[in-house]
């Protein structure tokens, strides 16, 4: 029996990345963005928060 793809043979199956994994990829890169700019606005809130707070008590 003939194997449907000869040039497979060639290639270790190491380099032979199923089509899913770059789905995975871009998945796992959105959600880091997510979170990185959730943290962010939340750091953003608690900095605006601690100068409010300083600046009542100042006066």
């Amino acid at each position: 029996m003939k194997p449907a793809r000869p040039q497979a043979e060639s290639i270790p199956s190491l380099l032979v990345y199923p089509a899913m994994t770059v789905d995975r990829l871009h998945t796992a890169e959105v959600q880091q963005d997510q979170m990185r700019r959730l943290h962010n606005a939340r750091a953003s809130q608690r900095a605006a928060r601690y100068d409010r707070i300083n600046r009542a008590s100042a006066l």
